[in-house]
């Protein structure tokens, strides 16, 4: 597959994959707290069923019903997790910070989501009164 073929495809994905115009949700999977070992970032595998292959730690969503396919960043060795789903009604304006929680503090599985912390986005209140967009 040459590059301008490989561009092609992955350009209408990544333009289908942003949110649309007015109030708008954010996840984090950045680690809110490095004092709790069991505790471990997270990268955004897909949302609502499409991939991005560059598994970012943050993705801007739609308000309303999604789901996220979400990953460790934690490696044991050669043994990767398996991805976790988690589905999340989000609210406008309302930023989520996502983690994964380790039963252990060395190993990776067993593990599983955890909402560490959630937050209002000041700028999209700010353009966005009470997470409405204007008719």
């Amino acid at each position: 597959m040459t590059f301008k073929s490989l561009l092609a495809l992955l350009v209408p994905a990544a333009l289908a994959a942003c949110a649309t115009p007015g109030p708008y949700a954010e996840v984090t999977g950045d680690r809110v707290s490095v004092a709790d070992p069991t505790e471990e970032s997270v990268r955004i595998v897909g949302v609502n069923g499409k991939l991005d292959l560059s598994s970012p730690s943050t993705v801007t969503i739609d308000p309303g019903r999604n789901m996220l396919l979400v990953r460790t960043t934690r490696k044991d060795g050669r043994k990767m997790s398996p991805d976790a789903m988690l589905p999340l009604n989000a609210k406008p304006c309302t930023r989520y910070y996502v983690i994964a929680k380790h039963e252990s503090q060395l190993r990776v599985e067993p593990w599983s989501l955890e909402i560490k912390k959630v937050e209002p986005i000041g700028e999209c209140l700010a353009k966005y009164p009470g997470g409405v967009a204007p008719k």
